[in-house]
């Protein structure tokens, strides 16, 4: 398996979820941006 990174801390993941919707959609903060880089990445492979 390939390590394609790391997500970090982001109290925007809680925020998301309690308001029912992807971190992605909700927020522009670390978190959001670690997963776009990440999707990238596995789009790739």
């Amino acid at each position: 398996m390939r390590y394609v990174g790391s997500i970090p801390y982001d109290r925007g993941i809680t925020a998301a979820m309690v308001a029912q919707q992807s971190l992605v959609d909700f927020s522009n903060g670390k978190g959001a941006e670690a997963i776009k880089k990440v999707w990238k990445k596995l789009k790739r492979l």
